[in-house]
């Protein structure tokens, strides 16, 4: 039927294959296992258990780490379930706490528990965010299974952890469970794996059971993670049974591809026979593919015409658009409607890759490659779990067809690794915050030893706050002010680091939550923010308060404008640099300012252009993001490689063939008055990590650049929509000459440091009077003009240009940043009022 439904939207099946069906391997329940354990087993499972479970459960049981990465639906729950219900039955006061990285997998998960469990005699629950703050210590003493997520374990928990009733759980937890560890990946897998030694140094060392369908090297991921070794279970042992899946490509351009998908959705919702999930690769693209899948339906329907409770056309009774940030509420309706089958199909980011029990779904449809091997395996892994399922992929990219051997060649690309960076000094610090506020209060139950398999800044940077014997940098200090209101549990969450977070609100209700790098994508002033299919118009962002108002908007689609400056590091920043074909390329510190100006709305052909100034009815300055960060910048004087559309194809390029996601990383223009190449002022384009305090994600760009270059040309459709010849074809040609030039050059001496290398001597850096640089606080920055600095009892400060002349604007000079490569500054030495250049 989907091979029908694809001819009658106009696409073209390209290439197929087929997953080879396996009969299950099984095992009876390891002698191992208490004997009411065992006998529960044999009841319940009368052939047995699959040989991977089996041989697991026997590895715990001896007391190794287990990670299990077999395939998805291939029982790795009831390893860790099992081994729970053996601790519980010979210590009577063992206790299980299991992590999982989302509140909807606690509520899927917790049923299946208690089924185990509960015939045993045990009880089960869970804390999440959900749960009063009153009750949970209760719920503790209470149940000796609890089910979290790793966010309330953070920001309660540890906090909690002088209380008595939470000491006995430190000092019994015999097992530890963590599901779906593919997800601790980038900035909220760094910090879990700083959490996860935080914990460890408060509690009794319990066994480690891991769980994933997808991780790349996964022995050496859970080492880095947790720091614990671990058994791995994977494919290659695996004794699941895996029905029969077939797997379609259809190849479409890109200029096509939205419309193709939307009519694709339309026709799916309303004519196939079982349910699907279709995967789009961003929030922003779910909610437009919703929105143009009902658009034929309600052309002409104002704004009001609907609720957010019942769509009116027949496309929106079917398919419902699914993303993180959703209220629970709306989540568990989306959910439930797909496990009844009142609802045919959803619209997903990647937060259906989660193993949630959403019933059997026959079909899954990839509106375009996914960004990772990683992706592939886990979205595909929701359909025919039980019985025959398909897969059809659309290839805008023609990534399947370029790879040798097609389909087949492309399925038998390795899974790709998860990544962290623990040298982000800003994780590292707001988690020495709460590790020095645990070790304070957790008593004799501590234990340093587990800080050892991390960079040893984190434990200097823990023992300062315990004992402080030297002055804080400026930017760290700032983030120690931050922690002195709620607490630095609460106020650095683990999934977006140092960004703040926002609530968005219309009159009626909450409409999910966003960060800030969301909020300039998604929700800034004036934007058409889409929640469950319906668009708001944002009229309002209240910085203090984390909060953005929106009321019901039409139904069109805006774009930032956005202006985005890098300010490279060439002196104590570089990493890594290349010369050559007359250019080069360097990996180095950037200071980051993205600024967005205004917007442009479009309702068809019609485009208005909207800019933030006095008078404008939605705001009157720019919204603006700093950030301290990594990436590589390029130079070459060719004209042709130096465009905004050639630096878009080499990220996309990078992303694909290293498994980054595009949203993690942006583009901008840099100025520098002197290149490394000893030559300028000139200009030239970055792409730089966008999280702050870097994820080093662009390190393999420094390192593969020519490699990336040559892909990025082979990727370029030689004929544009024109029909003429592809302006981006002549310019990667011409690039990768210049690329294959390059050749490695050690910096000069007072090039190469680290990010935020500080003055190593009384000496401080200072931006020079009449130098522009950026006045910076918690949510803006601007550019301002330094008039003088000046020592005051209370440190160093800054005066300000101001528009009035008598206006003294005085700041603290943790306030202003100077603009690598632009801003000029001198060395002030507080003690005796000296001034000399930088050298």
């Amino acid at each position: 039927m989907i091979e029908a439904i694809a001819q009658q939207v106009g696409l073209r099946i390209s290439d197929r294959a087929e997953l080879t069906p396996r009969l299950a391997t099984l095992l009876p329940p390891p002698e191992e296992l208490h004997a009411d354990v065992r006998a529960y087993l044999n009841r319940k499972f009368p052939n047995g258990l699959y040989s991977h479970q089996s041989k697991a459960i026997i590895a715990s049981l001896a007391g190794d780490g287990v990670c299990l990465s077999t395939s998805t639906a291939s029982g790795k729950s009831l390893v860790f379930m099992s081994v729970a219900a053996d601790l519980l039955k010979r210590d009577s006061h063992a206790c299980v706490v299991a992590f999982y990285p989302a509140r909807a997998l606690i509520q899927d998960q917790l049923e299946k528990w208690k089924e185990m469990l509960e015939p045993l005699g045990f009880s089960v629950s869970f804390i999440d965010s959900s749960v009063a703050v009153g009750q949970r210590s209760d719920i503790l003493q209470q149940h000796r299974v609890i089910l979290m997520t790793p966010d309330v374990a953070h920001a309660w928990f540890m906090r909690s952890i002088g209380e008595q009733r939470i000491a006995s759980v430190r000092k019994n937890l015999g097992l530890l469970v963590l599901d779906e560890a593919h997800v601790y990946d980038g900035v909220f897998g760094t910090n879990m794996a700083y959490f996860l030694r935080r914990l460890l140094a408060v509690c009794k060392p319990p066994r480690l059971i891991c769980s994933t369908a997808t991780l790349g090297k996964s022995n050496d991921f859970i080492f880095q993670l947790t720091g614990c070794n671990t058994i791995q279970f994977g494919a290659d042992q695996e004794g699941a049974s895996i029905p029969k899946k077939t797997i379609l490509a259809a190849r479409i351009s890109a200029n096509e591809g939205f419309e193709l998908s939307a009519k694709l959705l339309k026709t799916l919702a309303r004519q196939y026979e079982g349910r699907f999930i279709a995967f789009a690769d961003s929030r922003k693209m779910v909610e437009l593919m919703t929105d143009a899948a009902y658009r034929a339906d309600r052309e002409n329907a104002a704004p009001d015409d609907e609720t957010l409770e019942e769509l009116a056309d027949e496309t929106a009774k079917q398919l419902m658009p699914y993303r993180a940030g959703y209220e629970s509420a709306d989540r568990l309706r989306i959910q439930e409607g797909l496990h009844t089958g009142t609802l045919r199909g959803v619209v997903s980011t990647s937060a259906l890759e989660l193993g949630l029990d959403i019933g059997e779904v026959n079909l899954v449809v990839l509106l375009t490659t996914p960004p990772s091997m990683k992706s592939f395996w886990q979205r595909i892994g929701r359909a025919g779990r039980v019985s025959e399922g398909h897969c059809l992929m659309l290839d805008p990219l023609g990534i399947s067809a370029a790879i040798g051997g097609g389909l087949r060649g492309y399925l038998k690309r390795p899974i790709e690794p998860n990544w962290l960076y623990l040298d982000n000094r800003y994780i590292q610090y707001t988690n020495a915050l709460c590790a020095a506020q645990e070790r304070r209060d957790a008593g004799e139950l501590y234990d340093t030893t587990h800080f050892s398999t991390m960079p040893q800044a984190f434990a200097k940077f823990v023992d300062e706050e315990l004992e402080q014997t030297q002055s804080l940098a400026d930017d760290l200090f700032a983030l120690r002010q931050r922690a002195q209101g709620v607490g630095p549990h609460l106020e650095f969450p683990l999934r977006s680091g140092v960004e703040r977070s926002y609530k968005v609100e219309s009159q009626q209700r909450g409409l999910g939550t966003l960060t800030f790098p969301q909020v300039l994508r998604e929700a800034y002033p004036g934007a058409i923010y889409r929640y469950m299919g319906r668009p708001f118009r944002v009229f309002s962002i209240n910085h203090r308060a984390g909060e953005i108002l929106v009321t019901p908007g039409p139904h069109t689609s805006t774009k930032p404008i956005t202006q985005v400056m890098v300010f490279p590091k060439l002196q104590g920043g570089v990493h890594r640099l290349l010369v050559g074909g007359g250019g080069f390329t360097v990996e180095a510190d950037l200071q980051v300012s993205e600024r967005v100006v205004g917007f442009k709305e479009k309702r068809g052909a019609s485009e208005v252009t909207h800019n933030y100034a006095v008078g404008s009815q939605y705001a009157q300055q720019p919204l603006q993001r700093f950030i301290k960060t990594t990436g590589v910048c390029w130079y070459f004087s060719e004209p042709l490689v130096m465009s905004d559309s050639v630096a878009a194809q080499v990220l996309e390029t990078f992303c694909r063939e290293f498994a980054i996601q595009p949203r993690d990383l942006g583009i901008g223009r840099f100025h520098v008055q002197q290149s490394p190449l000893g030559t300028g002022p000139l200009q030239g384009i970055g792409i730089f990590d966008a999280t702050h305090g870097s994820m080093r994600l662009t390190e393999r760009l420094g390192q593969n650049f020519a490699k990336v270059i040559r892909s990025a040309r082979y990727a370029v459709d030689p004929i544009s929509a024109g029909g003429v010849v592809n302006p981006l074809t002549l310019a990667f040609k011409v690039f990768c000459v210049f690329a294959e030039s390059l050749a490695e050059r050690p910096p000069v001496d007072g090039q190469t440091g680290g990010i935020d290398t500080a003055l190593a001597t009384e000496w401080i850096e200072v931006v020079a009077p009449g130098e522009s640089a950026l006045l910076v606080s918690e949510t803006e920055a601007r550019e301002v003009v330094v008039l003088r600095y000046f020592f005051t009892p209370a440190g160093i400060k800054y005066q300000l240009k101001h528009s009035e002349p008598t206006v003294h604007w005085v700041v603290e000079i943790g306030a202003i940043q100077p603009l690598s490569g632009t801003t000029r500054t001198v060395r002030y030495n507080p003690t005796t009022g000296d001034e000399q250049p930088m050298s």
